[in-house]
């Protein structure tokens, strides 16, 4: 009997190992997506709205999901504390990058758009925003290719190899 309950122990914890790794590529173009609309939504309240940047970083998480809002209330807050924001853009970043299902290559990207914010006039800041949300797009929609493949790879996985060491258990 604790023989069976082991072996079932065994292949819910390699399923559920299996599960957590697909998850972790279905949130990733989820993420990518949040951070786009975010990006595109500052661009808009800087060029358009002449928002002041604490102000157009909190305004740009309406209806963005969690935890992309999270990082830009957190660039906004130590703004408002004096930090630059470029800097204050790589500190989010490093203290919220746990948070996030994204690669470095991603991580790259979402930094290298904070790089020199608030430092130029409203065109260049408009032109590096879109960049960045051109960037974001790319790595959304290879992270959706990924997705497809690679989640349903480890969904399978995790049971197979549950089953695996199961049987090589018998």
């Amino acid at each position: 009997m604790i023989r069976l309950l082991g072996l079932l122990a065994i292949l819910a914890g390699s399923g559920a190992f299996g599960l957590l790794m697909a998850r972790s590529y279905t949130l990733r173009p989820r993420q990518l997506r949040a951070f786009h609309q975010a990006v595109w939504a500052l661009e808009t309240e800087i060029s358009y709205s002449s928002t002041p940047l604490p102000e157009a970083l909190a305004g740009a998480v309406n209806g963005v999901e969690e935890p992309a809002s999270k990082f830009f209330l957190a660039v906004a807050d130590q703004i408002s504390r004096g930090i630059p924001a470029g800097a204050a853009w790589q500190k989010a970043g490093e203290e919220l990058k746990r948070d996030f299902c994204l690669t470095a290559e991603d991580w790259r990207t979402v930094l290298h758009i904070g790089i020199g914010l608030g430092t130029t006039d409203r065109t260049e800041e408009k032109k590096k925003l879109r960049l960045g949300c051109t960037r974001l797009l790319a790595a959304e929609e290879l992270a959706e290719e990924q997705s497809r493949k690679l989640a349903r790879v480890w969904r399978y996985m995790g049971f197979l190899a549950g089953a695996a060491i199961v049987l090589v258990i018998l």
